[in-house]
């Protein structure tokens, strides 16, 4: 018995070893034109992919351009008129890990409270006339986004796209405000 489940072990180690490595999107921008830009640097370094278990199977990072998406249609409603912002993503990690002592399946996704949204990004704020008005590096996470959750809400992304609106609310206040 105990030799049928080192070869088991065996077989499912070389089978992870021997799955054909992910194809990662190059550093990258969103196209178009328009007061917000967003790009991303090195996907192969973000902790969402560097994290992944050996053996998933592969990430089509579809998720990489509807982030940038998001980001780039929530700071379009806050910046003022004539402004622009160009946004780097750095660093992103999804919401939830994968747990495999939980003798799941590898590709298996597990929200739970600790395993929050994160995100490193640097940007540039500049008035019509090209002049910085605010730029910086910001890490940003979401601690309590289970709390905020609809139960009816699928989108498999409401939690990272939620930390991006907060974050563009704070950090981009109308001008009345501020």
């Amino acid at each position: 018995m105990r030799r049928i489940a080192m070869l088991i072990a065996a077989i499912c180690l070389l089978s992870a070893c021997a799955t054909a490595p992910r194809e990662l999107p190059p550093p990258g921008a969103l196209p178009g034109d328009g007061p917000v830009s967003v790009r991303w640097e090195n996907p192969a370094d973000f902790t969402e992919v560097r994290r992944r278990p050996i053996g998933t199977p592969r990430d089509d990072f579809s998720w990489l351009p509807t982030i940038a998406k998001h980001l780039r249609a929530s700071a379009a409603g806050r910046i003022g008129d004539g402004q622009r912002l160009d946004v780097t993503l750095t660093d992103i990690d999804l919401a939830g890990d994968y747990e495999p002592w939980r003798n799941l399946s590898q590709d298996v996704r597990i929200v739970r409270d600790i395993y929050p949204p994160r995100m490193r990004l640097r940007f540039t704020l500049r008035d019509a006339q090209g002049k910085v008005l605010r730029e910086g590096e910001r890490r940003i996470s979401d601690l309590g986004f289970l709390q905020g959750s609809g139960l009816l809400d699928t989108d498999p992304l409401r939690y990272e796209k939620r930390m991006i609106d907060d974050w563009t609310r704070r950090e981009f206040q109308p001008a009345a405000s501020q």
